[in-house]
């Protein structure tokens, strides 16, 4: 293999020497080591990236641990006073109409087709209930997805 390889360097500076093309020789190997130390600086510049992508990721999720922590060790509810005025607003603001005929409660998912998952729902979500199909609701959120939703999971309002 070393020796192949010697015998094709002579060879091609052989050629070089006898054409006196030196100074394009040069060019064309400066251009492809430049070349090289350019990808080999890429690919490290990119683990390097890839590693503070990891970190930054890793320090969000620390964050987000401590704002949980945070958020468990405040009361869930704050007491109204008595005499305190409630849905008040600007004057002439009207009141923000509520989505939907039905609650579902926290971690469920909406199914359609039969077992593809559309989204899971992280937290008690307002939806239209817009008929029944044997033991299912169809539903539809307020971004305009629809799909299906076993009963039990569906709370509908009582007052239409």
């Amino acid at each position: 293999m070393f020796l192949g390889s010697a015998i094709l360097l002579a060879m091609v500076l052989f050629l070089v020497d006898r054409n006196k093309v030196w100074r394009q020789f040069f060019w064309i190997v400066g251009s492809l080591c430049l070349a090289a130390i350019l990808v080999i600086g890429g690919l490290f510049g990119w683990a390097a990236w890839r590693e503070h992508r990891a970190e930054k990721a890793q320090a969000i999720v620390l964050d987000f641990s401590k704002y949980a922590e945070q958020q468990a060790s405040t009361p869930a509810s704050v007491p109204i006073p008595p005499g305190a005025v409630i849905g008040g607003g600007r004057f002439g603001e009207k009141k923000h109409k509520r989505f939907g005929n039905a609650t579902v409660q926290a971690d469920t998912a909406i199914v359609w087709n039969g077992s593809t998952i559309i989204t899971t729902l992280f937290h008690p979500t307002r939806v239209l209930v817009t008929g029944e199909n044997g033991s299912k609701y169809r539903v539809r959120l307020a971004d305009g997805r629809t799909g299906e939703m076993e009963m039990s999971e569906v709370k509908k309002d009582t007052t239409q």
